[in-house]
């Protein structure tokens, strides 16, 4: 017990090392001549570069980029900025291809940038290493997800990168002993991993992972509820919060420290709603997985990095796991199909749309949505623009739909912020007889998505493959009536409460749009049943059932 304590003393004192705050600065320093460690994704990176821009006076910039980073990247025939690639997969790494990093550091660069997701160092020991190993004399100066600056002096450096090392043998060694012992008063405790919340972008998952955090105190008040992995965010009421971060980009070291610190903790179940789980643990295991689309459509998928993660991480962390939830009996099964577990470990946790979308419309509802559909009756679609979500056949669908009904002429209203190869969309909208009727809104913010839910004259959301599908009920929810796909999850989500269509066949969805648009007493009928069918699916309801399954390693 004693040898526990004091690891758990030095892994705080070592975590406190490495904390970012102290290396705050108020502005991005100039430069003239820089370096762009490629760490993130294209948006972060883009944003680095501008603020860099802002900063100094034309400066010369140099990216190294991998290669996905590379062909994504927007801007990449900009005059000022020169992108390298780098030749190997994965993360940036010095123990990659050292005689290559020693020849990108050859050029005399006044400063290096780069860019960390979270507010711990340990987050980039390869960037570190980098630096480290390339004895650069340049500036080292990065930014975080919120845009704030920081500036770490080339001296701190090595003492950086030696704490980070001391923090790994630590996470290294063999657990002694099981679980920490508990007197009879104790609660067993639940460690939720809550890495996805520390990422800046707020989807399905973020809301699953913040709804299932701030629930289950109050519905297991004889069990405790740990949280670790997103140290800027406030515990909820009876949440007990660990202070550490768990690296984004490497599942490995993420997973050794998860380990490690639900030993030191005691906690008995370690439960994540989508990174995977250690392998190495003494707490029993229990993972979500939201869908395996990578695996079942490897080509809408263009960074090879997902690919691994989904065939070899994600794999492996369930076979290890001691249960897995899965948000559709659709994802049950390609979990059995891609990852050959038993099928008794799977267990089937239905999603539910939250309750800001069965308010009622209130009165400025339509005003918030005038300036996209100028008053016209209008389909709604609500998507992230990529391949997946079929937009090109809906746009296709929506196009024979106005030309076999000349007496009405609803809009086509599209939400949703741009994802990869949207190319494809823009150019079919550009040559379409009815651009005029199409609106592209980008993201809007929960108030102003409902009311245009609430208007439309129905969702369209033919989407060619979905772990779940939680648009579906969130209109349904809503009061609006939905055309949707008869494949993966949306028909199981779906029942016979809306309209299901092949997603591959254009006049399939133009005949569901048609039906619907001219069929009012079919459309009350489905608004009726899409609002009894969205109402079985509640918070707390998928709350309770995740519960059952993770008390269910108590035993």
């Amino acid at each position: 017990m004693e040898g526990r304590k004091k690891d758990k003393a030095l892994l705080y004192q070592l975590w406190d090392a490495l904390s970012i705050g102290r290396y705050e600065v108020p502005t991005i320093p100039s430069c003239t001549k820089a370096l762009v460690l490629g760490t993130g994704n294209n948006k972060t990176i883009q944003e680095l570069i501008e603020a860099i821009g802002r900063s100094s006076n034309s400066p010369d910039l140099t990216l190294i980029a991998s290669p996905h980073l590379k062909n994504d990247f927007s801007d990449k025939e900009r005059s000022d900025l020169r992108i390298l690639e780098y030749p190997e997969t994965g993360l940036l790494a010095w123990e990659g291809n050292p005689s290559w990093w020693e020849q990108a550091f050859e050029e005399s660069f006044d400063t290096v940038f780069f860019h960390i997701n979270q507010e711990n160092l340990y987050a980039v020991q390869n960037i570190l290493e980098i630096l480290l190993h390339s004895q650069t004399e340049a500036a080292v100066s990065f930014t975080d997800k919120n845009n704030n600056c920081y500036r770490l002096p080339t001296e701190k450096i090595q003492g950086t990168v030696d704490a980070i090392g001391q923090l790994n043998e630590l996470t290294e060694r063999n657990f002694q002993g099981d679980r920490i012992p508990k007197s009879t008063e104790e609660r067993p405790r639940i460690l939720f991993d809550c890495r996805i919340l520390a990422e800046k972008a707020q989807t399905g998952i973020h809301r699953y992972a913040n709804q299932l955090l701030h629930l289950m105190p109050g519905l297991i008040p004889e069990t405790e509820v740990q949280m670790i992995g997103c140290n800027e965010l406030s515990a909820p009421d009876g949440v007990t919060k660990i202070p550490l971060d768990l690296p984004l980009n490497n599942h490995a070291r993420a997973g050794s420290l998860l380990g490690l610190s639900s030993f030191l903790e005691g906690s008995d179940i370690i439960f994540s709603p989508y990174y995977p789980i250690p392998e190495k643990r003494k707490a029993a295991g229990v993972l979500t997985i939201h869908d395996l689309i990578p695996l079942a459509h490897p080509e809408w998928f263009s960074n090879p990095n997902t690919i691994h993660f989904f065939k070899e991480t994600l794999r492996a962390s369930a076979r290890s796991a001691d249960k897995v939830i899965a948000d559709s009996h659709s994802t049950k099964s390609d979990i059995l199909r891609f990852y050959e577990i038993d099928e008794g470990k799977v267990e089937v946790v239905h999603l539910a749309p939250s309750p800001l979308f069965s308010q009622s419309p209130t009165q400025d509802g339509k005003s918030r949505i005038e300036p996209y559909c100028k008053d016209r009756s209008y389909f709604l679609s609500v998507s992230t623009l990529e391949p997946r979500k079929n937009l090109v056949r809906t746009l296709k669908a929506y196009e024979i739909f106005r030309n076999r009904n000349k007496t009405i002429d609803p809009a086509l209203v599209l939400v949703g912020k741009h994802g990869w190869k949207c190319d494809e969309f823009h150019e079919a909208l550009e040559r379409s007889k009815y651009k005029e009727s199409v609106f592209v809104t980008g993201f809007v913010d929960d108030k102003t998505l409902i009311s245009i839910y609430q208007n439309s004259l129905a969702f369209l959301y033919p989407s060619l493959y979905e772990g779940f599908g939680l648009p579906v009920l969130e209109a349904m929810a809503c009061g609006t009536p939905v055309i949707t796909s008869d494949c993966s999850s949306l028909i199981e989500i779906a029942k016979d409460c809306a309209l299901c269509c092949n997603p591959y066949e254009v006049d399939d969805i133009a005949k569901a749009m048609e039906t619907i648009g001219t069929d009012e007493s079919l459309r009350k009928r489905l608004i009726n049943e899409g609002l009894r069918n969205a109402s079985a699916y509640t918070w707390e309801k998928t709350t309770r059932e995740t519960i059952k399954v993770l008390t269910s390693c108590l035993a």
